[in-house]
């Protein structure tokens, strides 16, 4: 296109900026279309991991509403693994006279007060009202700058084993 300051493009140059702009586009769509596609994939693989194991698998942001809950977890919780996500955490899942004294350990941990404990046992309420004790491991989230965005844990449900532990003891305490 050969145009000088004053001249103005014809209709065919136009048209032909125009189907060249469309082109490209399209090229963009695809490769946007082709980019959300492996995404997704990568998502479901990554879901399916969660799922497959055992463990419950629970994501908090900084408030302490869940944002992911794996199915093992909401076994474990005797609750619908979509309707946890978005709850809060203390509120839905943890015995009222427990709530506060973990609420505020979780908001010193979420201001980078206290670091995360490796182990650590805890009572959880699950939505039919069962207490359980769960064994924790967590570690933090964090953005590449370091701001703290919330945590992720893994619990296995040890209630079973607690009991054992302290009939055994019983029956050992009974047989001195």
């Amino acid at each position: 296109m050969g145009m000088t300051a004053d001249d103005k493009p014809t209709y065919e140059e136009l048209e032909a900026q125009n189907r060249a702009l469309k082109k490209h586009i399209d090229a963009l769509n695809r490769y946007y279309r082709a980019v959300v596609e492996a995404l997704r994939q990568e998502k479901d693989l990554a879901q399916q991991y969660l799922d497959i194991t055992p463990s419950l698998i629970l994501a908090l942001d900084v408030h302490g509403t869940i944002t992911l809950l794996n199915k093992s977890g909401a076994d474990i919780l005797e609750c619908d693994q979509e309707e946890a996500v978005g709850c809060d955490w203390f509120s839905t899942f943890l015995p009222e006279r427990k709530r506060d004294a973990v609420r505020d350990i979780f908001n010193q941990l979420m201001q980078g007060e206290i670091e995360p404990f490796e182990h650590f046992e805890n009572l959880v309420l699950t939505k039919k009202g069962h207490e359980k004790i769960v064994l924790w491991h967590n570690t933090l989230l964090r953005e590449s700058t370091g701001k703290i965005l919330g945590i992720l844990a893994s619990a296995e449900d040890i209630t079973e084993r607690r009991q054992v532990e302290e009939q055994l003891a019983e029956h050992q305490r009974l047989l001195q």
